[in-house]
């Protein structure tokens, strides 16, 4: 039987769900509304997003985080300082997500999906979610869907990573950050794309399914031995608990 030692566990689609076309009008919606006092009309606003993803997705630029990279588009486009900048882009962004907390919902079987996780107490438990936003985003995110963040060890935001979902790169930075290899790791998702792609450094993965209120696919993490019974491995200083940092 294989043996992890991790459990990286995305956030959208598999421990909260959401209304996913609705999702994607309503926030580029309301990105319009909270960007509006700089004169940019609805078309701009859709191409500020784009950018912003763009801009997230370039490779090689590790000596800078998701959030600095945005923080550079957003004070050059307009016109700000940096610190100006990111004060404009954080808040503004938490505002956004607010205003679309309509379009989620937490799952009807959570609190199973939750006691699950919970019966392997010697597995580090890391949301592994695509750190396209701030901490303060995800955190709001991890509210709806009825869990305590202190529940995982560490919580991916663009705050602190230096790549996105679907990038390799993403993943071998948390091998890296967590001080451990992928054989240890599996990668438990909703998606092929953004999440199946940690196959390429090394790493399993799991699919769970959402149908109607419920995820499905959690329940089969019985059959894996996801906690070494042997003295586990110090914890490196990178990978102490997120709510610390």
């Amino acid at each position: 039987m294989k043996r992890y030692k991790v459990l990286l566990i995305d956030l959208d689609g598999t421990l909260l769900g959401s209304k996913k076309y609705l999702l994607t009008a309503s926030f580029v919606f309301f990105f319009y509304l909270a960007f509006r006092e700089f004169g940019i009309g609805l078309s701009k606003t859709i191409s500020l997003l784009k950018s912003l993803r763009a801009t997230m997705e370039i490779e090689g630029v590790s000596n800078k985080t998701n959030m600095q990279r945005a923080v550079e588009l957003v004070a050059a486009k307009f016109h700000l300082s940096p610190s100006d900048a990111e004060s404009v882009l954080s808040k503004k962004l938490l505002w956004v997500f607010k205003k679309v907390k309509f379009c989620f919902y937490p799952f009807s079987n959570i609190d199973e999906v939750l006691k699950t996780l919970s019966q392997h107490p010697n597995c580090r438990l890391v949301l592994a979610t695509n750190p396209a936003w701030p901490k303060e985003c995800v955190y709001e995110r991890i509210r709806w869907a009825g869990i305590d963040r202190k529940f995982f060890e560490f919580v991916t935001t663009s705050d602190f990573m230096h790549s996105v979902k679907p990038s390799p790169n993403y993943y071998q930075e948390l091998l890296d950050r967590l001080g451990v290899c992928a054989a240890d790791v599996l990668m438990v998702g909703d998606s092929y794309k953004k999440d199946a792609i940690c196959k390429v450094v090394g790493i399993d993965f799991h699919k769970v399914t959402s149908k109607g209120s419920r995820v499905h696919g959690f329940e089969d993490l019985v059959l894996f031995d996801v906690a070494r019974p042997e003295a586990a491995s110090p914890e490196p200083a990178l990978s102490r608990r997120f709510h610390d940092l």
